[in-house]
């Protein structure tokens, strides 16, 4: 896109690249427009200068009449921050983005709440969308995929500083509003709490928030360990007519090296009555956490898939983190970058009703489907793993954790492999 500023301001000649896109939802094209950027970087005042003149021109161009009228993503390597700058020596310290931020009206900034805890700072990979795409934007959804970076070894050195970006979108068949729609959560607790409520049943520690390692709780103060129970409680979801529902998050654990106080003093609740007040006044099933961190340091790890019972698959879900401490343990706990997911049962396609569950277990991913229908998987990457055009029971093992894109027929689901 040489139309989208001086070359100088992209990095001499590293201009925006447009990939023009039909998406497909059953008969019908909905064209998109990504518009793929790589700005200037450092955190001097010249290239901060360099990004800021390069982002007005591209929203210049994007404003007219060319693209004022298109479903527009901007995305890619911003170098900066959308709130605030890493130009220490900038005056104000402004976003060389904000003329995008501030025009929330044309467009929504994505990223803006997302924290990069390598670096302590927001994330510089951005998302921006036009109006034209508000409304299929599934809110809360945008997320950085540390799980696709767990596939490759040592990927921080071997491939890449920076962490994928993902958002999810909803396209509607022919206008029409679908009876179910499914479930992409996320709260990397990189700026607060979130929707999180926290309530304690015993002593005076509580859950909070710290930047960086997200929510936390401990039972040790002052050098003392006192006797805690201590509840994070999510938000409510419906969860009524989905055909799967999984929880990952990753999490870190210290001061806690024994097997038992591990699994028994950090737990994971799910709740179809609790409403609000004390956990007690509701029913509560316990889910067991696949992968807990060691208990001696802080390493962060994944959960792990955790998939809810189909029973409790209702309206007015809740699930919850529970702590314990005592006199002689008083772990810290540390939870961030939580992501769930919820799929329906069926997906319209034209005027065929199609019902499949999709979900990985050791190490593999398992499709049911009621009928047969055409199967690819892809890798993160947009790589084809697998394909099969008339499939309605199959395992397909994959050599990697990961993120994978699962397509049956016309619709695409995303999973999570361990």
């Amino acid at each position: 896109m040489t139309n989208a500023g001086s070359s100088y301001d992209w990095s001499s000649g590293r201009y925006p690249v447009l990939y023009s896109v039909n998406l497909l939802a059953g008969a019908t094209t909905v064209p998109v427009s990504f518009v793929n950027i790589h700005a200037k970087a450092m955190g001097d005042a010249t290239s901060y200068s360099r990004r800021k003149s390069a982002s007005e021109s591209l929203k210049l161009l994007l404003d007219g009449s060319t693209y004022n009228t298109k479903k527009v993503i901007v995305l890619g390597d911003f170098n900066d921050y959308l709130t605030g700058t890493q130009c220490p020596s900038c005056s104000p310290a402004d976003s060389p983005y904000k003329n995008f931020v501030d025009d929330t009206g044309n467009y929504k900034c994505l990223t803006t709440g997302l924290y990069d805890p390598a670096y302590s700072s927001p994330v510089i990979d951005n998302i921006i969308i036009s109006n034209e795409l508000f409304d299929n934007y599934v809110q809360n959804s945008i997320r950085r995929e540390t799980a696709a970076t767990q596939s490759i070894t040592n990927y921080t050195s071997t491939t890449s500083d920076h962490i994928p970006v993902s958002a999810n979108f909803i396209v509607n068949l022919g206008g029409a509003e679908p009876d179910c729609e499914n479930i992409n959560y996320s709260e990397s607790f990189s700026t607060s709490m979130g929707d999180f409520t926290s309530y304690n049943v015993t002593g005076e520690q509580t859950w909070y928030w710290r930047l960086t390692y997200g929510a936390c709780v401990s039972g040790y103060s002052s050098g003392v360990n006192y006797p805690n129970e201590n509840w994070l409680i999510s938000p409510a979801f419906d969860l009524s007519g989905k055909g799967s529902a999984t929880l990952t998050f990753n999490h870190a654990l210290n001061y806690c090296s024994n097997q038992s106080d591990i699994l028994n003093n950090q737990t994971l609740w799910v709740s179809t009555d609790y409403t609000e007040g004390a956990p007690a006044n509701a029913s509560w099933t316990q889910l067991a956490i696949p992968n807990m961190p060691s208990g001696t340091n802080w390493t962060y790890v994944g959960s792990g898939n955790i998939d809810f019972p189909t029973q409790l698959l209702q309206n007015n879900i809740r699930f919850a983190f529970r702590y314990l401490s005592d006199v002689n343990v008083a772990g810290t706990w540390e939870i961030r970058e939580l992501f769930l997911s919820a799929n329906c049962i069926s997906s319209d396609v034209s005027t065929t009703q199609l019902l499949s569950r999709i979900y990985a277990s050791n190490r593999r991913i398992k499709i049911v489907n009621q009928d047969f229908n055409p199967v690819t998987v892809f890798d993160i990457t947009g790589q084809i793993l697998f394909h099969a055009p008339f499939v309605q029971n199959i395992e397909i093992p994959v050599k990697q954790p990961g993120v994978y894109f699962v397509r049956v027929g016309n619709a695409a689901n995303k999973v999570f492999v361990e």
